[in-house]
């Protein structure tokens, strides 16, 4: 019998996209290190069942180069252990697999 993680994990974007940069493609590293407080961020987070899933985080804090604090935008489709939407997530920028930059200010 297979012993199953208890938490849901967050995969490891780069790691990915070095074993595979033809099919999984992700952001350059600038703009993935330069994320600001209100942009979005997609990251991949994998369940205890090895289910993935891609989710929308929004940035609400900065910890430093590279690592941000967020909250879940979306409400997950596969069972997450303790995962949910408006959730705090924490990750770095090796994480992000899409970036939606928040809106401008409006020029009037």
């Amino acid at each position: 019998m297979t012993e199953r993680r208890p938490i849901t994990i967050i995969i490891d974007a780069e790691k990915r996209h070095a074993s595979d940069p033809g099919t999984f493609e992700i952001p350059d590293r600038d703009d993935r290190m330069s994320l600001s407080v209100g942009d979005f961020a997609k990251i991949m987070f994998q369940n205890p069942a090895d289910q993935t899933e891609r989710m929308w985080v929004e940035i609400q804090g900065l910890g430093g180069v590279g690592k941000y604090r967020g909250r879940l935008d979306n409400e997950p489709v596969l069972e997450h252990p303790a995962l949910r939407f408006g959730q705090t997530v924490v990750f770095g920028a090796r994480d992000v697999i899409d970036i939606r930059r928040a809106p401008g200010p409006m020029v009037h």
